[in-house]
Parts: structure tokens; C-alpha cells; sequence
């Protein structure tokens, strides 16, 4: 028998169910591949430099989830997610999407 997971779960099977994570892994990848271009770093060294969160970037991390609980709920629901996976299915809003992320990628691994 499964045991039922927390509001972190709720949000990652709404997304699973609606697609949205198999949109976003396809974006995430794409968004790799371009910082790996803008930033000349292979995959190794990417995830090297990526893997190293200061002490000061956690905490500010652990503050947010600590006050994330409203968000977390609203982003657990299935009319939401079918509205994100719907958004990523618009070429424009995918490639504002992949610019974003290989953006903050670069200046994660720049930084």
C-alpha cells in the first residue's frame, strides 16, 4: 500500500497528470544544452559547479518554503497545472521559457 506524500508530492503528481513535467524536462534539457554553448562548460563541470550552493543560498531557499505553503497548494491543483502544461504547448511561451531558463543557468554556472 502506498502512503500518501506530502503538499511537495500533491504538486510534482498534479504536474505528472497534466504533462507538465515532461514539457518542462524537455525545455530543462534544451536549457543545458545552450548554457553549456554560452558558458563553454562541458556536462561534468556544469553539474560540478551547479552542485555547489553556498550555505547562504540554502537558507534563503529554506526560508521560502518554509513560507510557501498557500503557493504550494494553489500549484498542487489539477486546473492549474492543466493551464501551465496548455501555456507550454504555445511556441512563444516555450521559447520564453527556454531563454529564462538557459539565462539562469549560465549565470548559475558564471557565478
Amino acid at each position: 500500500m502506498a502512503a500518501k506524500g506530502g503538499p511537495l508530492f500533491e504538486v510534482t503528481a498534479s504536474a505528472y497528470r497534466n504533462g507538465v513535467i515532461d514539457k518542462s524536462m524537455a525545455l530543462l534539457g534544451d536549457a543545458v544544452d545552450g548554457a553549456m554553448e554560452q558558458t563553454g562548460c562541458e556536462i561534468g563541470d556544469l553539474v560540478n559547479k551547479l552542485d555547489m550552493a553556498s550555505e547562504k543560498a540554502v537558507m534563503r531557499m529554506d526560508t521560502l518554503l518554509a513560507y510557501s505553503g498557500p503557493v504550494i497548494r494553489l500549484a498542487a491543483s489539477d486546473r492549474l497545472m492543466a493551464l501551465v502544461s496548455r501555456m507550454l504547448d504555445v511556441a512563444l511561451v516555450r521559447r520564453l521559457t527556454l531563454a529564462m531558463m538557459t539565462k539562469v543557468l549560465a549565470k548559475a554556472v558564471a557565478a
